[in-house]
């Protein structure tokens, strides 16, 4: 198996990884770190084994590098109650699809700065809106933002 693997990964030029994923304790922590890992640029395949604690990911090198992918796998499985904070920069340079389409990909709330307002509707259900001074506690799920 592992020969046609090799043959697959030299024909479209994709590479594999596997990289530990610590953190995990239930099948939905599973999901959520596969549809995180699929969803970045680059990765076309991710699977996580929560018994072993290993994701397994094909993906382009052109388009993406294994560390960014290996630091990715670090901080999604280590997260429990994922939170997004987005600010001016994400305004600014355009993000907002990009924002929205990890918020719902990681199902994470989404609090903006004041700076950051406007970057996602309101009206979204992952929406916390804006929250001055981060620092103070999210509304929706009570934890401590830095």
């Amino acid at each position: 198996m592992s020969t046609l693997i090799n043959h697959v990964t030299e024909k479209s030029h994709l590479k594999s990884l596997s990289l530990p994923v610590d953190g995990m304790s239930c099948a939905s922590c599973v999901g959520r770190v596969e549809k995180a890992l699929a969803g970045l640029d680059g990765v076309s395949h991710a699977s996580v084994n929560l018994t072993t604690e290993r994701a397994s990911i094909d993906f382009d090198p052109a388009a993406t590098d294994a560390g960014a992918i290996a630091e990715a796998a670090r901080l999604l499985g280590a997260a429990k109650d994922p939170v997004i904070i987005a600010g001016g920069g994400a305004v600014s340079s355009g993000a907002s699809g990009p924002l929205q389409d990890l918020a719902e990909y990681l199902q994470a709330p989404v609090v903006t700065t004041n700076e950051g307002k406007g970057v996602m509707s309101d009206r979204h259900y992952l929406s916390v809106g804006m929250r001055p001074g981060i620092g103070s506690a999210c509304t929706l799920c009570f934890n401590v933002l830095p």
